[in-house]
């Protein structure tokens, strides 16, 4: 028997505290994302009288599945500036209901990682790569779940020479994140295998953004304990703000320390897209600049491109003989820089040549020693 004493009205447990805000982070200029302390009544959630930031109009407000998220669509949102979010009237879903009548939090505004992204997952930060991380909405990157472990052994894996890197893996995580304004990357994960030693061992399902990219990956099946495993996944478009890898384990291997979704480093690299401020891409193919024209030793050129596509870039005199080919190659969405050396090339007049897909453009551009 349980004796338990209450006051007249007030049998059991009863929520008496209002809803306030966690948090608040933008994503964009538009896109404003807060999480409040409990679920809220989406009446109150969502009316656009309910929010307010000074000099940033709300021009939307969406309750997300978790019931204590909001999203907000917003106006002239600075990047550079610091802002305030307030929130009045907002009700969560307690019976009585509780209203929180001004609860106001700092909006946080992140300065997105520079490329290429390197993360040792479960490790210090070995040969350049950055430290692991649990996952907070204040960080640019982490792990959410799992733990970090070291091989009693350092091997000399083949085809790597990220040994210290691989020597630490991440096991066990649900999610990792990485912030990533929009754009087209190139992602690579890397997997090596130190504590189990028999094919079926550890077996997981491994998604990036949702999508299943193995549905059985058995990193012992493939290279063993003295190889990496790597997934390349080129030209992945990214325009939500994360990059989200997610393991789910089929078989969990033995143990607890070392089983489970296992990961030792990502790397990211590619373009953010140019127009990041309206978080689009761009929508034209521009040959931008050469500079300085006329030039001695360097020449710069400049082209933006609104799509993964094959570039060619070539230098000719004028009697059509090709000098230079300083550009050939496949280049992703956004702006992109190179140079033309002067070293070797006599004064006189030359024609630069852009071509991409179907598009052929011709530049004339002076050398004078």
């Amino acid at each position: 028997m349980i004796l338990c004493l209450t006051l007249p009205g007030e049998e059991g447990l009863v929520d008496i505290h209002p809803p306030h805000a966690l948090w608040a982070r933008a994503h964009y200029p538009d896109s404003v994302v807060v999480q409040f302390s409990e679920e809220l009544d989406s009446i109150t959630a969502e009316s656009l009288t309910t929010f307010t930031i000074t000099g940033s109009p709300i021009l939307a407000a969406t309750l997300q599945p978790d019931h204590r998220t909001v999203s907000l669509k917003v106006q002239n949102l600075s990047l550079t500036g610091s802002a305030v979010l307030q929130a009045f009237g907002i009700r969560d879903l307690a019976d009585p209901v509780n209203t929180q009548e001004n609860t106001s939090v700092p909006i946080k505004i992140p300065a997105p990682l520079d490329l290429p992204i390197n993360i040792d997952c479960g490790g210090p930060g070995a040969q350049g790569f950055l430290a692991d991380q649990v996952w907070a909405e204040s960080m640019e990157y982490g792990h959410e779940g799992g733990g970090n472990q070291t091989a009693t052994w350092y091997p000399d894996l083949a085809g790597t020479d990220l040994d210290s890197v691989m020597a630490t893996s991440l096991n066990r995580y649900s999610r990792y994140h990485v912030r990533l304004n929009p754009g087209t990357f190139d992602i690579e994960l890397y997997f090596a295998e130190h504590f189990y030693d028999e094919i079926g061992d550890r077996v997981f399902q491994l998604y990036v953004e949702d999508s299943l990219i193995v549905a059985e990956l058995d990193v012992f099946n493939q290279v063993g304990n003295t190889g990496v495993f790597s997934i390349n996944l080129p030209g992945i478009e990214i325009s939500d703000g994360s990059l989200d890898i997610i393991g789910s384990a089929l078989i969990y291997g033995q143990g607890y320390a070392y089983a489970g979704p296992l990961l030792n480093a990502i790397q990211v690299d590619g373009e953010y897209w140019v127009n990041i401020e309206n978080n689009t891409r761009p929508d034209q193919y521009q040959f931008n600049h050469i500079y300085p024209n006329p030039f001695n030793s360097y020449a710069y050129f400049e082209f933006t491109l609104p799509e993964r596509a094959w570039v060619k870039v070539s230098l000719y005199d004028l009697r059509g003989s090709l000098v230079q080919k300083p550009v050939s190659r496949s280049y992703t969405p956004g702006s992109h820089r190179h140079a033309i050396e002067g070293q070797g090339m006599s004064s006189g007049v030359y024609i630069l040549q852009f071509e991409s897909r179907n598009i052929v453009r011709n530049w004339k551009i002076l050398m004078l020693k």
